[in-house]
């Protein structure tokens, strides 16, 4: 079976474990409600891959991280192929027993010359916002910005303070919540809309 479908498949499984694990989808389900600063989606010709992998689940948050089947025993991915042969691509027990415990390892950065624990840019720059221990599993959020709401410079200006205000708070209860309920270190990184050319992520220190 080929790679390709091992992951698409994993893919899935990941985010259902997310969905039935976390609160994700409720803090998700906060931004799209949220009237008192609007929030537009993302269309999906503006989703970065990472994002379109996550839009059936999702509509604000996606998991940033490579996702690296080829950090599966052959054994793991055995078991995935033959859930797929067998038509049991549903969610059960198995499965989110399964997920927990190769998760930490599929979204792990390998770099023999820095070690075991190193910082990665995660980011469109490399500022200190977007390093993350690459042991981390990583949640962007992405949201529309560019709305005209017809208001004065300074009730703009105001607005977009409050935004981000709520926002931030949204994010950092998120990621302390997730770490807790999926028992790893989870971080959430907030991305403009026009961020989508930073896939070439660099490692930068060896020791955190």
């Amino acid at each position: 079976m080929s790679d390709e479908i091992i992951f698409s498949t994993y893919v899935k499984y990941m985010y259902e474990y997310l969905l039935k694990n976390t609160n994700i989808r409720e803090v998700d389900n906060l931004f799209e409600i949220c009237f008192e600063f609007d929030f537009p989606t993302i269309s999906e010709e503006y989703m970065d891959n990472y994002q379109k992998l996550a839009s059936e689940y999702l509509k604000y948050f996606y998991v940033r991280n490579d996702i690296n089947i080829n950090n599966l025993t052959d054994e793991e991915k055995a078991f995935i192929a033959k859930r797929i042969q067998e038509g049991r691509l549903n969610y059960d027990d198995e499965i989110n027993l399964f997920i927990e415990r190769t998760l930490p390892k599929v979204i792990l950065l390998s770099n023999e010359k820095l070690g075991d624990h190193f910082l990665v840019n995660y980011g469109p720059a490399s500022a200190e916002y977007y390093l993350v221990p690459n042991t981390s599993l990583v949640i962007g959020f992405r949201y529309s910005e560019y709305v005209d709401y017809d208001l004065s410079e300074y009730e703009n200006q105001q607005r977009y303070m409050n935004r981000e205000k709520f926002t931030e708070e949204q994010c950092t209860k998120l990621g302390q919540k997730m770490s807790n309920d999926l028992k790893i270190k989870v971080r959430v990184l907030e991305y403009g809309q026009d961020d989508l050319n930073y896939n070439d992520r660099t490692t930068f220190r060896s020791r955190i």
